[in-house]
């Protein structure tokens, strides 16, 4: 009932609700806006501006291409040096603290069993203190994920160590 209504003639003012006259504006698609309003949000970050001309490659395919290039279908040639930069990049990181730390455990473990026993005796108070303040399924859980964290962490040490236990198979 009170819509649209005017206190006297504000002259060049334009409409109060401009919704009303948009048929008598020329408007853009919602495509078009929407193409401007991305270009307008790049510009002002500082990115440059995307070409529709150029092939683009989805953000997918690009991490795929970068971490799994045998997966994301690279050509032997490029799958050959990347693998030899993969070895280069092994050779380079021979001087390992981490296994020389896993060394140092196991001598350790084999020189002084009493104290990794009180370790492991320790770990195993701490884990049922943990599950009686938190709940069992928690703490599995958080074990769980520090056991992948471990796994992950180590997997280049732990495979070179099964390497020299198992006799290089």
């Amino acid at each position: 009932m009170g819509r649209n209504w005017r206190l006297g003639d504000f002259g060049e003012t334009g409409p109060f609700m401009p919704e009303r006259d948009a048929e008598k504006a020329p408007s853009k698609s919602r495509k078009d806006v929407h193409r401007l309003m991305i270009e307008a949000a790049r510009r002002m970050v500082g990115r440059p501006s995307v070409d529709d001309s150029d092939p683009k490659m989805s953000p997918v395919e690009a991490a795929m291409l970068r971490n799994a290039p045998e997966l994301a279908g690279a050509p032997a040639a490029e799958l050959a040096i990347l693998q030899a930069e993969r070895d280069a990049l092994m050779e380079r990181r021979w001087p390992r603290p981490r296994l020389v730390s896993l060394i140092f455990v196991g001598t350790l473990a084999a020189l002084m069993p009493t104290v990794v026993l009180r370790l492991v005796i320790w770990s195993l108070v701490l884990f049922i203190v943990a599950a009686v303040a938190v709940g069992p399924e928690r703490v599995r859980d958080g074990l769980g994920g520090f056991g992948a964290w471990f796994l992950r962490y180590w997997r280049h040490e732990l495979k070179l160590a099964q390497k020299l236990v198992g006799g290089g198979h």
